[in-house]
């Protein structure tokens, strides 16, 4: 997993922006469509959440294999002690 290249993309400001930028262009204009502005803003939110749900579960997943490295890393460490005492 490249956790960079996820981060990069899921918070890649040109990506998101546009449709912010469009949202706003459209609520600055005198008479627009507030149902239609407040769905695509409620659109907007739920992909941005899942997005940042995705790459929640992605940092869980992360931290889990680090502590699982870990461990390993100390029983092969306590083991070689133990091997050069005897």
């Amino acid at each position: 997993m490249n956790f960079w290249m996820h981060t990069k993309t899921l918070l890649n400001p040109l990506r998101n922006g546009f449709k912010m930028i469009e949202l706003l262009t459209m609520a600055n204009e005198v008479d627009y469509d507030v149902d239609a502005y407040s769905q695509q803003l409620e659109d907007l939110l739920a992909e941005k959440l899942g997005r940042l749900g995705k790459l929640k579960e992605k940092v869980k997943l992360f931290r889990q294999q680090l502590a699982e490295e870990e461990n390993i890393s100390r029983t092969i460490t306590e083991d070689l002690e133990k091997y050069a005492k005897h």
